[in-house]
């Protein structure tokens, strides 16, 4: 064979080999980030310090699961279940032996050693339960025989879901008679769990996936008519559809409970058994019928049909929108509002008439097994922080208003004041709810026939609404605060008053009112400014004041999109989504950034908002000998930067950073990245809101605990506080810096697929829960990266997404739990979205993350993106320019746009160059922020309370020089292969030519 064919056999196998090694190199370095947070973390503290934050978490998630649990039905007093008597119980129903501990996806929690039978699932929190309590263990070997089968027809979990793996009671396979009849021997007490999963980046959940289906109907009838006792336990990740417990006869209690993590299980026998009484309060509306709700038709999107003719100018997937036709009017708001407008004034059912034929359980419901009397202490209006003789509300108003809770009952409990108010509607006017949360309070554990005073307490800014189209016509666009009669009532629930005791021992409706009159010709107070920053306010997102040039309600580019009114409500059952829209030209040419938007943007003299931009050369790399953090703790240099954003010292502490510091910084980030010339070690971040690691195979892990949702339904601001102080406990026992959590989106729907993450339907609920829990955690010293900013309250199609959506309901909705946070617990990260706030990229729009972030609400921490899937439209380069900082998952000039972007010290513009100086200031300032804040913590805190940083010490990379070390292999052995042919070549050649023929 010839020299040249034998390279040409073996040159194939030598480049497919080097190739192989290069593309290694590429992608290994391309998520080098990930590859450390996963092989090679910072160093861990001990594992006593470990054990110790665990075993706070574990006993904390037995408590939210105590405090969260509702129960919504309790008939003949079935619960509590007397420990003698219900000493054994029979456990219905498939999800008993597969309980719901999380959702799926980065909100999941799984065992915090990797041995799943760590988990506390309900049959091991009945067995460990103690006091003689035990459970049918025949029944549950049939369900977990059951499960396998299931397993093997690829129905089991996760991926079919729970409402398709029930077996039939009528299937002799598997409820035998043997089977039922020594169950009915062993307890007259039935407990039946119905679970439902569900999962990031899964498909909504349908109707009838939240509804029961044909099986375990027929279970519930089965048990109902041959057992004493029947509770319902629902362990679902969803709001399932309950009409059930009104129409199956002998089913006589349900607690909701949601997901309850790796350990809060434990709580439940508690409730069952009564030692705690039931405080959780519903944190969504429980309805007869889903298409009650007027976003049902709403729920499977919209497409954009004719994309393609625009020669595929935004990817396959990117041709859904979902409108946000409700404005305002989401969950209780859409149905008490629907209430007093008539809308249910024929509805005539089985389970009732108008309202009580809709809706089954009010948001805010919960019942106790104690009773409790409320009388109103104090009602005080405050103007400068001293009271006033008056009942008239201004722009400096606030109002505090004390309760007396007393148990009336038997056994002792906490209970909720929930306060509700009643804003004058006008037709035609601002859109407004007929009623909304306002404040709430829970009390401590009361005795028997012992009292508690609770506060509640709001302020003029708290009674506003955003009005985006001047609908009052006083020439005004903004927050405003109409004229006329504001009703506050105290209530068990949003639909039912509470009767409180008077001065004269009698009861009475809990309401009182307070009035506004502004005196002016604009028949309303007109707030210009925000409550904390002192910045004006105006619309940025709608008509021809929208930053990003596309009006957020749809109306430079979609046409009229029928946004209901209250003017005008329609009928839910009648209502039909209209056709699918044909997508805008422009707005589909301006799906990506554009070079065109890159050099406006870099060479601007002025921003968007008409500020001057930074013109001066910033200064890279002087070694002014200044670093914030000493071994991986924070000094006092960095304590005093954190104290203040802009203390002059700042500027002398960015000037050291490298040009390419601050550029590796910026992009690809997964875990901010180490900063030498200041010192900043390389910070470990993970996901997710209710386990901290629990979405990475790395362990060990925090603790797992109850969902967000779950947490949200004890309605108790402190617990929400505990559990982030004890969540940032277990960060830094696994000296993680960051969590890419908390989830602050709203229940929209009942379908949507991650609700689990988020707390509930409603905005101030949300954002109470959510402070708090901040609070705690930075407390800590650790920080949030609040998800999903914003507009994401589906998963269905949610890359590339157009959402749309009216700026009022922006505003006073799905903004307000992130402002909250950001304003009243000082929130130092925000997470954006993988979609869009109207034709926009949430991480490239100006008018978010500048306009609202920054500038109205004063916000100075760090804004990632989300994990990035698509670098030419999540992109790092646009992310930049609006504001944003770091790209997770996204470099900077990925090239994906086929246009380079200049990133050089000496040739980008200033501008540029400044916005990098001020991402990694925000970046820096957000971590020594939170160790600010955590040395107050301590400094107030008793020794035993003091969470002390751990040192972030970074671990050697091994896997570099491992690599580096193959690569180096491979050279080798391909250079010696190919002299190798060559010398085989010429030896062959040798001896042919001295060869005797």
């Amino acid at each position: 064979m010839n020299k040249a064919l034998k390279v040409a056999i073996n040159l194939p196998f030598i480049i497919i080999l080097g190739a192989a090694a290069v593309i290694g190199n590429m992608v290994a370095l391309r998520y080098e980030p990930q590859i450390n947070s996963l092989l090679c973390p910072p160093v861990t503290s001990d594992d006593q310090t470990i054990s110790i934050a665990r075993e706070k978490g574990q006993a904390l998630s037995k408590q939210i699961v105590e405090e969260g649990s509702v129960l919504v039905k309790n008939d003949n007093n079935t619960l509590p279940l007397d420990k003698v008597k219900d000493n054994k119980v029979n456990i219905f129903g498939w999800g008993s032996t597969n309980w719901v501990v999380s959702g799926g996806g980065s909100g999941m929690v799984r065992p915090e050693n990797g041995n799943t039978d760590e988990n506390i699932t309900l049959l091991k929190a009945i067995a460990n339960y103690g006091y003689g309590i035990n459970y049918n263990r025949e029944l549950t070997d049939m369900y977990t025989r059951f499960k396998k089968a299931d397993d093997n027809n690829g129905g089991s979990f996760p991926s079919a879901g729970y409402n398709s793996s029930e077996p039939n009671i009528n299937d002799k396979n598997w409820y035998t008679d043997e089977l039922l009849k020594n169950a009915k021997e062993y307890s007259n007490t039935a407990i039946v769990v119905l679970s439902r999963f569900s999962a990031e980046s899964s498909s909504e959940k349908t109707i009838s996936y939240l509804t029961i289906n044909d099986n375990e109907r027929a279970l519930l009838e089965y048990v109902g008519k041959n057992y004493e006792k029947v509770i319902i336990l629902i362990n679902s990740c969803n709001t399932m559809n309950l009409a059930f417990l009104d129409e199956i006869e002998g089913l006589d209690s349900c607690l909701v409970i949601g997901p309850t993590g790796t350990r809060g299980a434990a709580g439940i026998p508690s409730i069952l058994y009564g030692d705690v009484s039931p405080s959780g309060r519903l944190v969504d509306t429980y309805v007869y019928d889903f298409n009650s709700n007027i976003n049902i038709q709403y729920i499977g999107l919209g497409s954009y049909d004719e994309v393609s003719k625009y020669v595929n100018p935004v990817d396959s997937n990117s041709d859904a929108y979902e409108d946000y036709i409700e404005g305002i009017y989401v969950g209780y708001k859409w149905y008490e509002t629907a209430d007093e407008e008539g809308i249910w004034d024929n509805i005539d059912n089985q389970y009732g008439k108008g309202y009580e034929g809709v809706v089954q359980y009010p948001f805010g419901y919960g019942l106790s097994y104690t009773d409790f009397e409320w009388s109103i202490e104090d009602i005080k209006v405050m103007e400068d922080g001293k009271e006033v003789e008056s009942t008239n509300i201004n722009e400096k108003s606030s109002v505090q208003v004390s309760i007396r809770v007393k148990n009336s009952g038997d056994v002792a409990g906490k209970d909720v004041v929930e306060l509700y108010m009643k804003a004058p509607y006008y037709e035609g006017g601002i859109e407004k709810s007929s009623i909304q949360l306002i404040d709430f309070a829970k009390t401590n554990t009361i005795e028997p026939n012992k009292e508690e005073i609770v506060t509640l307490s709001f302020d003029a800014y708290d009674m506003l609404s955003y009005d985006c189209y001047d609908l009052n016509k006083n020439g005004n666009t903004g927050y405003e605060l109409d004229d006329g009669t504001y009703k506050f009532q105290l209530m068990e629930n949003v639909h039912q008053v509470k009767q409180v005791i008077n001065s004269n021992n009698e009861h009475e409706d809990g309401v009182f009112e307070l009035n506004v009159a502004s005196n002016s010709e604009d028949k309303a107070y007109i707030f210009k400014t925000d409550k904390y920053t002192g910045v004006e306010v105006n619309n940025l997102f709608t008509g021809e004041d929208a930053v990003d040039g596309y009006s957020l309600d749809g109306s430079t580019s979609e046409g009229e999109i029928p946004f209901i009114s209250r003017t005008n409500f329609p009928d839910p059952f009648t209502y039909k989504k209209p056709a699918a829209r044909t997508m805008n030209e422009e707005l589909a040419k301006n799906a990506y950034l554009t070079e065109e938007y890159v050099n406006d943007w870099d060479n601007a003299k002025v921003d968007v908002f008409n500020n001057p931009t930074h013109q001066e050369k910033v200064t890279w790399g002087k070694d002014n000998g200044l670093r914030v953090y000493e071994d991986g703790l924070i000094n006092e240099l960095g304590l005093k930067l954190g104290a203040d954003y802009d203390d002059p010292l700042w500027d002398d502490v960015l000037d050291q950073v490298a040009f390419k510091e601050a550029y590796d910084l910026i992009g690809n980030s997964y875990g901010t990245k180490a900063i030498s010339s200041i010192g900043k070690p390389y910070f470990n971040e993970y996901d997710g809101p209710s386990q901290i690691k629990g979405y990475t195979d790395a362990l060990p892990r925090g603790t797992g605990y109850p969902s967000a949702t779950t947490l949200a339904q004890s309605w108790s601001k402190q617990l929400a506080y505990s559990f982030g102080l004890s969540y940032g406990m277990d960060c830094q026992s696994l000296s993680v810096a960051g969590v890419w959590g908390f989830g602050t989106n709203i229940h929209r729907t009942p379908f949507g697929a991650r609700n689990f993450e988020y707390y509930s339907e409603d905005a101030i609920l949300s954002g109470e829960i959510l402070l708090n829990s901040v609070k705690g955690l930075q407390n800590a010293g650790i920080y949030p990266y609040l998800k999903h900013f914003v507009l994401n309250e589906t998963e269905s199609h949610r890359n590339y997404l157009f959402n749309w959506c009216t700026e009022q309901a922006l505003r006073e909705i799905y903004l307000k739990p992130f402002q909250m946070a950001v304003q009243e617990a000082d929130c130092q990260g925000i997470m954006t979205t993988y979609g869009r706030i109207g034709g926009v990229y949430t991480g490239g729009s100006q008018a978010l993350n500048t306009g609202v972030v920054r500038g109205e609400w004063g916000f100075r921490g760090a804004i990632i993106t989300d994990y990035a899937y698509d670098l030419k439209f999540m992109n790092q380069d646009h992310a930049l320019r609006a504001g944003g900082d770091l790209g997770m998952g996204v470099p900077l000039n990925n090239n994906k746009n086929g246009f380079n972007i200049i990133y050089d010290e000496n040739n980008s513009s200033n501008r540029l160059q400044y916005q990098m100086r001020e991402a990694v200031h925000h970046v820096v300032y957000s971590g020594l922020r939170v160790r600010y804040i955590n040395s107050n913590y301590n400094a107030s805190a008793d020794t035993e309370s003091q969470i002390i940083p751990s040192a972030i010490i970074d671990s050697w990379n091994w896997w570099k020089p491992l690599m580096y070390g193959l690569d180096f292999f491979v050279a080798t052995m391909l250079f010696v292969w190919l002299i190798a042919l060559f010398i085989d070549d010429k030896k062959k050649n040798d001896v042919n030519e001295n060869a005797i023929y």
